[in-house]
């Protein structure tokens, strides 16, 4: 799933990456992981 693909390759550059909500696409550890 592209959004939960996108918060995984994403985890080790949070600084980097924008705030996000919890969406559809990402998985609920992904979300929590983002929140």
């Amino acid at each position: 799933d592209p959004g939960a693909g996108y918060n995984n390759r994403d985890q080790d550059q949070g600084a980097k990456k924008k705030p996000q909500v919890a969406a559809p696409g990402n998985s609920a550890k992904n979300s929590l992981h983002i929140n």
